[in-house]
């Protein structure tokens, strides 16, 4: 990040925003949770019975409510309220259209909002005497496929905007916000700082309308601010001239995150800030199988601990050798030996510099000691690296060393934002070749953690690639992702690693069995 990427960050971060993101982050996923306990909420015939009780019950309660009054929506309401809010210009549109207002209620703290909750119950059980404040939803989720209840009421149907699908499609967002680093206090803190610089980008773009793509946690923060929806529409349009929409059909799909507009946000984001998009626990997940069994929760291994490591090799500089013949390895170092896997090598280039990008995640037995503990003392360390005339990519044989870094754990874990990113010198070899200005070679890095949290083992849902890898191996399967020979365990304190994803600038894949890694 040079002086003039550090001023952008700066003006970046002193964008105001008139509410708390991560107080609301954290609520927000708290009642996303809720909410998956009851999957009929999703889709099926209780989705056409709690709009018909948003619609005719809940609006028009709120729209008459004194100002002096806080009104908390029953659970039901809440969740198609919340969904609602969720595109905020068509949200304030019907809102003027239907009750000549925004309609929002004050956010409280639990027991303000009981008692809240007490004086709407009996607010709405003055109004309709036939219709239960707390729906049962129990009755919809053990429902038979076939079962369809009598509605007293049909909806209005003056809300333009097709809430149903809005209800189905959040479910693909909680499975991609579900996982337990999510909602560490540090990288909640990460991702408010990464949306103001989400919002300087687009700011600083020819059209407000363009289609920039958020990573996950920066999708989170943006939701959570629309929750809020008069603060959202002030706050968007003294920062950026205009009411800022959220269009969910790109915004939420997974698959945007690995196409052309994400490539493009990102190459802008690394060009104004100087530092990477991509970052550990960011990327979202394998797509959510719709629908599943009402049963299905996400299960979690408390004897095991998990954290989720992105590396990115941006470049190298001061190298005399031909860039078609160097790569990169790196490889844990510590007491019980280490853990290997080489980087793709690199491609032929008029200049000695490559991107690459891959995940990692390690996992440790609580029972040999607290991961954190175990990985202080350790080191991940980088070779780079010149194959001979005669040996394969990316092949170790007939490959020398140009030099090496050692990067400490404790670091990262010790970073206030998990992650580190700077240029590294190399400690070289004699025989290494210099460059005519002599200075050592150097690899610019860009690395990131999520804080270790307990390990997700079985789940009816899809689970991360990484993480049907190694349950595979478990199993005696084999594991492309480790080199063979070396199936991840060379000590008692050694930790098992999958390699999760890797890609290469410009958005072309990678097979880890196609390069023998």
């Amino acid at each position: 990040m040079d002086s003039f990427q550090e001023a952008e960050w700066r003006k970046a971060q002193a964008m105001h925003i008139t509410c708390d993101l991560v107080a609301a982050a954290k609520a927000q996923l708290v009642f996303l949770a809720s909410v998956d306990r009851y999957p009929c909420l999703y889709q099926g015939p209780a989705v056409e019975r709690v709009l018909q009780r948003y619609e005719n019950c809940w609006l028009p309660l709120l729209a008459r409510a004194k100002v002096e009054i806080t009104l908390v929506p029953p659970f039901d309401c809440e969740w198609v309220w919340h969904c609602r809010r969720l595109n905020p210009l068509q949200y304030a549109e019907d809102c003027q259209r239907l009750h000549g207002k925004i309609l929002v209620t004050n956010t409280l703290p639990p027991a303000e909002r009981n008692s809240a909750l007490h004086v709407t119950a009996k607010l709405w059980e003055d109004a309709y005497h036939n219709e239960p404040f707390a729906l049962d939803l129990d009755v919809f989720c053990s429902a038979k496929s076939n079962y369809t209840p009598h509605y007293r009421h049909m909806r209005n149907n003056k809300i333009q905007y097709n809430l149903a699908r809005a209800m189905r499609r959040q479910q693909s967002f909680w499975h991609q916000v579900s996982l337990p680093h999510i909602a560490d206090e540090r990288l909640l803190r990460v991702a408010e700082e990464r949306y103001r610089g989400y919002l300087y980008l687009i700011k600083k773009s020819i059209s407000i309308e363009s289609s920039y793509v958020p990573t996950y946690d920066i999708e989170l923060m943006w939701r959570s601010h629309q929750l809020n929806p008069v603060a959202y529409r002030k706050d968007t349009v003294e920062l950026l001239g205009k009411f800022l929409q959220h269009d969910q059909d790109i915004h939420t799909d997974f698959h945007t995150r690995h196409g052309e507009a994400f490539t493009e946000t990102r190459k802008q984001w690394e060009s104004i800030f100087g530092q990477r998009y991509w970052r550990a626990g960011a990327m979202g997940r394998e797509e959510l199988v719709i629908p599943r069994p009402s049963n299905c929760q996400i299960q979690v291994d408390d004897t095991q601990q998990s954290m989720q490591l992105m590396l990115e090799v941006v470049r190298a500089r001061h190298v005399k050798e031909d860039t078609a013949s160097l790569f990169v390895r790196y490889y844990i170092q510590n007491a019980g030996g280490t853990v290997t896997m080489n980087t793709r090598p690199v491609l032929a280039s008029s200049h000695p510099e490559w991107r690459e990008t891959l995940s990692v995640e390690c996992t440790s037995g609580i029972e040999n000691g607290d991961l954190v503990s175990r990985l202080r003392s350790e080191f991940l360390v980088f070779e780079l690296r010149c194959r001979g005339g005669s040996c394969l990519l990316g092949s170790m044989k007939g490959s020398r060393i140009i030099g090496r870094v050692r990067v400490a754990w404790q670091e990262l874990l010790e970073s206030a934002t998990l992650s580190m990113e700077n240029w590294f010198p190399l400690v070289t070899e004699k025989k290494a070749k210099l460059n005519d200005s002599c200075k050592p070679p150097s690899l610019h890095l860009a690395l990131s953690i999520t804080p270790p949290v307990a390990a997700i083992r079985s789940s009816i849902w899809p689970l991360p690639r990484l993480e049907r890898r190694r349950i595979s191996h478990r199993r005696g399967k084999k594991v492309s992702s480790v080199p063979s020979g070396n199936r991840g365990h060379t000590g008692e304190n050694s930790f098992a690693m999958a390699l999760a994803a890797l890609s290469v600038a410009g958005g072309s894949s990678f097979n880890p069995t196609e390069w023998g890694v």
